[in-house]
């Protein structure tokens, strides 16, 4: 018995030191983080320590057992000591900066900001090279927000500093000049505190906890993505030579012309105007903002800067072959007659290397990611080694696919589709889609692994965004927990709100109408004509002959009532007078503009009935309630707690004064 004993060890010993030979030996420990078998992870680091006598490696594996505590388990404490005993016993390690910045990530999270401080600064000024050096100086600042001296606010001796209150300001200073608005946000700062000490006191994080691993491996992503990915591909001078050399083509600023247009109907208006305008009877510009004269879709019939082939060919060889300042001859298009004038030349140019050479750092940069991102996912995928079983996904079996030990199920592939939008859901319904989808878990999972294994979540891109999520996620389940799910609306309430405000859901007398608006009456006879006697349809002689903006729409004019303030009053009263599919005769509304209405349909003053209108009242009772609960919630935390207003009226006025 003693016999076999030793001989599994031997092979135990012998498969251990072959893992440590490749380098290879934290492989099953990162598996582990995958399926988060968190025990296991600490049972395989315990076995790997009683067997190991190199310092700098048993050092490696106390971390790895130390982050298990701290970032998995979130057990601070046991993660500290484990931490601590590296200090103690191997002072001269290279890794130590690295686990003083763990220590300090600790004392943070447990709000110990004056320690958390002086350990960033010895990681920063003693270890200026070291791994986390620039995330240290970046933890300073964050802790010099709570160690500032100046205080506005104490609350249960957790203090609110005129740096963050001035931080806060800052997002919105107009909303905050009156020293009351200033002490209602600050009473907004303590109540989130107040929150957020009781969320964490009823121990809602596994209710959370979901959501927070969600956001937590979408940081993780992105961080290693910027570090291992972006950050590691670099653009030298040559390349952004050779790339400016070889497509020095699209660099090339074409001849641009600035114009104006003046739009009109017919060629002799065109002709007059362009008569007055040479003997300055009449300013081109003028005219051109003029829209009872000008019918150029284009704001004041600005044509802006424009380069060959914007617009149609006739009015380009015209604009092009202006001088500035100059104005054509009418031009005939098929809604009528324009005049053009140049304001301004640019002439063809072609860029220089230095005018473009961050554009072109920018292009070959994201190139060269996409291609190394590529290679990245292809060089995972191969040392995984994961099958996906095609056949099981067709016959909707559980287990569909497997990789380092890691096996996929059909319950999460499900899920996944599930979260995609309804847009997207079909193509990753079929087999071949359901594989695709199979193969970005897989990816996913690896990328986490390679996050997880470069300790991304020690980053301040990860670890500062992370609290503040995790702080927020708190605070929202606490108010669920306590106001929201506590919040009941009967329906006898709902239909006791809908008798009291019954007026509410008074909805008066309205039609729909649509519009046709020409700029004379001759023409407005015409459409009018066209309508009654030829039988065009409506929307057609909208899309002709229309100029406002209502054309877009085929002239509707929605639904409106007696009292509708945009609309003018003889086009009302028409409306409200009219048979349904009425035409009216032309409407002069000024002496440049007709209109044609046509009545579309009527509707008799009614109250909404209380099915339509119930999810409303539901939705208004349920945020009173809400509110009132909320209120109630507060002020008891606030009577618990220990709050000291620092704050000064007095000092608010000499600020402002200064």
């Amino acid at each position: 018995m003693i016999r076999k004993k030793t001989i599994l060890t031997l092979i135990i010993s012998a498969f251990l030191f072959n893992l440590f030979a490749t380098n290879n030996f934290l492989t099953p420990l990162y598996n582990c983080y995958l399926t988060k078998e968190w025990e296991k992870g600490i049972n395989y680091l315990d076995s790997l320590l009683s067997l190991e006598k190199n310092p700098e490696k048993i050092i490696i594996l106390l971390i790895e057992k130390g982050d298990i505590y701290f970032d998995k388990l979130r057990d601070y404490k046991k993660a500290e000591e484990i931490y601590q005993e590296i200090i103690n016993n191997y002072k001269k390690s290279k890794l130590l900066p690295e686990v003083y910045y763990r220590v300090g990530l600790l004392k943070e999270l447990q709000e110990d900001y004056l320690n958390a401080a002086q350990i960033y600064e010895k990681v920063a000024v003693e270890y200026p090279k070291s791994k986390y050096a620039e995330d240290a100086l970046d933890a300073i600042e964050r802790c010099f927000k709570k160690n500032y001296m100046e205080r506005i606010a104490i609350v249960d001796g957790w203090p609110i500093t005129q740096i963050e209150f001035d931080e806060r300001i800052s997002r919105n200073p107009t909303a905050y000049e009156k020293y009351e608005d200033k002490l209602k946000l600050l009473y907004e700062m303590i109540d989130e505190r107040l929150l957020y000490c009781e969320a964490k006191k009823k121990n809602l994080f596994p209710l959370i906890k979901d959501n927070y691993e969600e956001h937590r491996k979408m940081l993780l992503f992105q961080q290693w993505y910027n570090d291992e990915i972006v950050n590691k591909v670099k653009v030298s001078k040559k390349e952004k030579k050779d790339y400016y050399k070889k497509n020095k083509g699209i660099y090339i600023k074409e001849e641009q012309v600035k114009a104006r247009e003046i739009l009109v109907k017919e060629l002799q208006t065109a002709l007059d105007l362009r008569e007055k305008f040479l003997k300055n009877e009449l300013i081109f510009d003028s005219v051109a903002k003029d829209t009872t004269i000008n019918l150029s879709p284009h704001k004041q019939g600005d044509l802006g800067y424009f380069r060959k082939g914007t617009y149609d060919k006739t009015i380009e060889k015209v604009a092009f072959k202006l001088k500035v300042g100059e104005i054509s001859k009418p031009i005939k298009t098929k809604d009528g007659y324009i005049l053009l004038k140049c304001e301004d030349k640019k002439p063809k140019e072609v860029k220089k290397f230095k005018d473009v050479e961050g554009d072109i750092e920018l292009r070959i940069k994201n190139e060269k990611i996409n291609k190394y991102y590529e290679e990245k996912i292809k060089s995972l995928m191969a040392s995984a080694s994961p099958v996906i079983d095609t056949q099981a996904i067709k016959e909707n079996r559980e287990e569909i696919a497997k990789f380092n030990n890691i096996t996929i199920k059909n319950s999460q592939l499900q899920e996944r589709i599930s979260k995609l939008p309804p847009f997207v859901r079909p193509q990753f319904e079929t087999p071949e889609g359901k594989a695709r989808l199979v193969e970005n878990i897989i990816q996913e999972y690896l990328i986490l692994k390679e996050a997880e294994s470069v300790k991304c979540y020690l980053r301040n891109g990860v670890f500062g965004p992370l609290q503040e999520r995790l702080k927020s996620l708190l605070i929202n389940e606490l108010k669920k927990e306590e106001i929201s799910n506590k919040v009941i609306i009967k329906e006898e309430e709902l239909k006791k709100d809908y008798k009291t405000n019954l007026k509410d859901f008074f909805v008066p007398e309205q039609v729909k109408a649509r519009e046709i608006v020409v700029r004379s009456k001759e023409l407005a006879d015409k459409v009018r004509m066209k309508l009654l006697k030829e039988k065009i349809p409506f929307d057609s002689l909208v899309k002709e002959y229309s100029v406002s903006q209502t054309k877009y729409f085929g002239g509707d004019l929605g639904y409106f009532s007696k009292d509708d303030k945009h609309k003018p009053k003889e086009v009302i009263s028409f409306a409200f007078q009219a048979n349904k599919g009425e035409v009216s005769k032309p409407i002069k509304l000024n002496d440049t503009t007709f209109v044609i209405i046509k009545k579309e349909d009527h509707k008799k003053a009614h109250y909404r009935p209380f099915d339509e209108v119930k999810d409303k009242i539901e939705r208004k009772l349920r945020k009173e309630k809400e509110e009132q609960l909320y209120n109630e919630f507060i002020a008891d935390l606030r009577k618990k707690a220990n709050i000291e207003i620092l704050l000064k009226e007095e000092q608010e006025k000499q600020e402002e004064e200064k």
